[in-house]
Formats: structure tokens, C-alpha cells, sequence
């Protein structure tokens, strides 16, 4: 019962653990995700700053195109950041919202400096220029400085994941090295003990010695075996005296009977 009782807990503590450590794992891979997510929009900020300063260069419909298709992919890069913890939050929000800031500061930029004809390509006015790379670059470099110092606090947090999965590892494996060595423990002080204590007791009984019982301390698989045995040297106590009652009567009328006995063996040789 004890046993049964033991592995009951060790079944519960180990899958605690194992919770503990599928979670921890499955955390440190949506950490991972979301740092290499973060570093994904750092890029991605630098590439927009990069085709929006080349439109404002050359004002070509291409570029245009180009830069609202990357824009769109830096989008949906951006809605799909998480955070859990509220530093990480906050970055967050900022990034969400100098996104939408980006788009409209470029929006303004191409409204100011327009897009000419393909057979007129006029300049730019060169105070514009100076205006627009400032506009453009301020909200980029924010969006890049927000994403590099959020990839940053997600590889710390990966990092404390994975030494947090490391410490679980280590409680499992300590978990069953306690598990075996209660095992060992009850299994040498109780099953072991209980063994040799009835093995003596059977070479007590052997020797002749019928009133010699056992202790029946546990109620267990070894205390019904220690009743056992007890209850069989009882029965076999009874079954000697009744043999040396039966001898005693034998021996009685052998010796006092009124005729004479002759006890031969096989080959009618007097035996007595």
C-alpha cells in the first residue's frame, strides 16, 4: 500500500514537472519567434527608409510600388508582435504606433514632392529634400531603435527561459534520483529486512523450536506474510504434539500389552 502510495506521488511530482518543463519550452520557442520577429522589423525599417529616400530621389512609380508592397509585409510583421511582459508591452505600442505614423509621414512626402511625368522629370526642390529624408528618417530610426532594444529584452527573456528549463531538468533528474533512493530505502529497511527476519525465524522454527512467532508490525504484503508464517508454526506446533501424543499412545500399548509383538523387516529379520 505504501509502495502504491509512493508512486502515486512520484507520478504527480513528475508530471508537474514535465508540465513545467513542456511550458517552459514552449515559451522559450514563442520568445525566440518574437525576437527573430522584432529583428525582421529592424530590417524591415531600414529597407523602408532606404526606397522611400530613392522615390524622393527619383519620384519613380516603381519605387512607389515597391515601397508600399514592403510597407505592407512590414504591416503584417508588426500586428503579429506579442509581448508579456509591460516594458515589452510598451515597445510594442510605440512600434504599432510610429508604423502608422510611417505611412502617413510617407504619404505627405509623396503628396509634397509629387511624381512627374514620365516624359517631364523635373527636379525636386532642394529645400524639400532635406525636409523629406528628416521626416522619414526620424520615424525609421525610432521604429529600428523600438525593434533592436524589444529583440533585445526577448533574447534576455529566452535567455531566463532557457536557465529556468535548465533548473527544471536538473529538479527532474533530482526527482528521480529521490524517487530511487526512497525506493532502495524501503525496499532494503522493510521488504529486505522483513525477509531476513522470517528466514531466521524459519531456521528457529527448523531447529525445533515450534513456540517461536514473528513480529506482525506492518500492515501490509509482509505483515500477512509474517501472519502466515506465524499461523503455519501454530498448525504445525498443533500437528507435532497430536504426532507425539499418537507415539505416546503407540509406545503404551507396545510395551504394556498382555501379548507379545515381533517386528520384522522385509527380509523377517527381528527388528524388535
Amino acid at each position: 500500500m505504501q509502495f502504491l502510495i509512493t508512486m502515486l506521488l512520484f507520478g504527480i511530482l513528475l508530471a508537474a514537472i514535465s508540465a513545467s518543463a513542456i511550458m517552459t519550452n514552449y515559451r522559450v520557442a514563442q520568445a525566440g519567434a518574437q525576437a527573430t520577429l522584432a529583428r525582421r522589423i529592424a530590417q524591415g525599417a531600414g529597407e523602408l527608409s532606404y526606397l522611400a529616400n530613392d522615390y524622393v530621389i527619383y519620384r519613380e512609380a516603381q519605387q512607389l510600388d515597391r515601397w508600399r508592397d514592403r510597407f505592407a509585409s512590414f504591416s503584417t510583421d508588426v500586428a503579429a508582435l506579442d509581448a508579456t511582459e509591460p516594458e515589452q508591452h510598451a515597445l510594442v505600442r510605440d512600434i504599432q504606433a510610429n508604423t502608422l505614423r510611417l505611412e502617413d509621414v510617407f504619404d505627405s512626402v509623396v503628396s509634397l514632392v509629387g511624381q512627374p511625368p514620365a516624359d517631364d522629370p523635373a527636379p525636386v526642390d532642394p529645400e524639400i529634400l532635406p525636409v523629406a529624408w528628416s521626416r522619414i528618417a526620424v520615424q525609421t530610426q525610432g521604429l529600428m531603435s523600438d525593434a533592436s532594444r524589444l529583440s533585445q529584452l526577448l533574447g534576455s527573456r529566452v535567455d531566463a527561459l532557457q536557465r529556468t528549463n535548465s533548473i527544471v531538468v536538473v529538479a527532474l533528474i533530482a526527482v528521480f534520483g529521490a524517487y530511487f533512493l526512497a525506493n532502495y530505502w524501503l525496499i532494503r529497511r522493510r521488504l529486505l529486512h522483513s525477509l531476513a527476519t522470517l528466514q531466521a525465524g524459519t531456521a528457529v522454527v527448523g531447529s525445533g523450536n515450534l513456540d517461536f512467532r514473528v513480529n506482525e508490525r506492518t500492515n501490509d504484503e509482509i505483515g500477512e506474510l509474517s501472519h502466515a508464517f506465524n499461523r503455519m508454526t501454530a498448525r504445525l506446533q498443533v500437528a507435532t504434539a497430536e504426532v507425539q501424543e499418537e507415539r505416546r499412545r503407540y509406545q503404551e500399548l507396545f510395551d504394556f500389552a498382555p501379548d507379545g509383538y515381533v517386528v520384522t523387516d522385509t527380509a523377517s529379520t527381528i527388528q524388535e
